[in-house]
């Protein structure tokens, strides 16, 4: 009897009376079952825990064209998320819910962050802290324009090359906004962002950009603090006498150099 019914099956089983429905682990259809079926292009929702709880969640988007690659690597490489698509250039997003945080964890104490840019990613921006248990907190500017790196203690916080002649030009500055002309051989450097207090030590020069003029009465000088120091601002006056003697006369010059140290 048993025979007689088994002989009117197809084999293998559908799925429907009981069977696998497969003979191979490879398949496109809606039922494919095996220890390790490989699935080509299957269309999932999310992915779930062994508890039923979700893991990942897949969204749609019924015009996509770029989308994750995700991809394993050998021996001394690192696996990666990479943007993939038919667009030239592909960003990558990562979005919170909220307000919440976006958390880079590492082990490495010193040297957390690395970021490598440039065509073949041939360059190498590591960003480094100090070995310490202490949690940091670095605040960026409210501002626009170049972040201006170690403002705390210990170096140069502000610098600036300009021009006191005529109308009065900055060539080249950092964490310097502008110079303002009081008068003859009379000015005022602007500071971009606020010092941590202004006992700072400013150092200045100035020159007329001519080689022999410097002799007799003719030697420049800078004077200084005019006012006194804020931690925006700086005020100093240029000016032309001879070597030690106690009169001179405030005129402007083309090269003024300061430097403000904390």
């Amino acid at each position: 009897m048993s025979q007689g019914f088994t002989s009117q099956l197809p084999i293998p089983l559908p799925v429907a009376q009981g069977g696998t429905g497969v003979t191979t682990s490879t398949g496109t259809g809606n039922t494919v079952l095996s220890t390790s079926p490989t699935l080509s292009v299957p269309k999932i929702n999310n992915i779930a825990d062994t508890n039923g709880n979700t893991v990942l969640g897949l969204g749609a988007v019924a015009s996509a064209v770029n989308y994750i690659s995700a991809s394993n690597n050998a021996t001394g490489s690192f696996p990666y998320f990479a943007s993939t698509g038919t667009d030239t250039n592909i960003d990558f997003g990562v979005y919170t819910k909220g307000t919440g945080k976006i958390l880079l964890l590492s082990a490495n104490t010193t040297q957390p962050l690395a970021i490598y840019s440039g065509t073949s990613y041939q360059h190498t921006t590591t960003f480094q802290f100090s070995n310490t248990a202490a949690s940091r907190t670095v605040t960026f500017p409210d501002v626009t324009g170049t972040v201006n790196i170690g403002l705390s203690t210990g170096g140069i916080q502000a610098w600036v090359n300009f021009n006191g002649t005529g109308t009065v030009a900055i060539r080249a500055s950092s964490n310097v906004t502008s110079i303002t002309d009081n008068g003859t051989g009379d000015y005022t450097v602007n500071i971009t962002t606020a010092l941590t207090d202004a006992n700072y030590s400013a150092v200045a020069l100035c020159g007329f950009g001519v080689s022999n003029n410097y002799s007799g009465s003719n030697v420049p000088y800078v004077s200084g603090p005019v006012d006194t120091p804020t931690t925006t601002s700086y005020r100093l006056q240029t000016g032309q006498g001879a070597v030690g003697s106690q009169s001179g006369n405030i005129i402007d010059c083309h090269f003024v150099s300061v430097q403000i140290v904390r």
